[in-house]
């Protein structure tokens, strides 16, 4: 994953060129267009899954 510093930095960049955050991070190579389509998937985003036990 990314770090806030990086993404803060894509985030800024994207708003000053108008250009998007997707292709941002694959110049930047920080990522390959197969990771970023896995993780913002949004049956993968939205599909229950399990949690971890907490104690309490």
């Amino acid at each position: 994953m990314l770090g806030y510093e990086t993404t803060t930095e894509i985030a800024k960049e994207a708003l000053e060129t108008g250009r998007g955050v997707y292709d941002l991070v694959c110049e930047r190579g920080l990522m390959t267009r197969g990771q970023l389509d896995s993780l913002l998937n949004p049956e993968a985003m939205t599909a229950p899954r399990a949690t971890p036990a907490t104690d309490a």
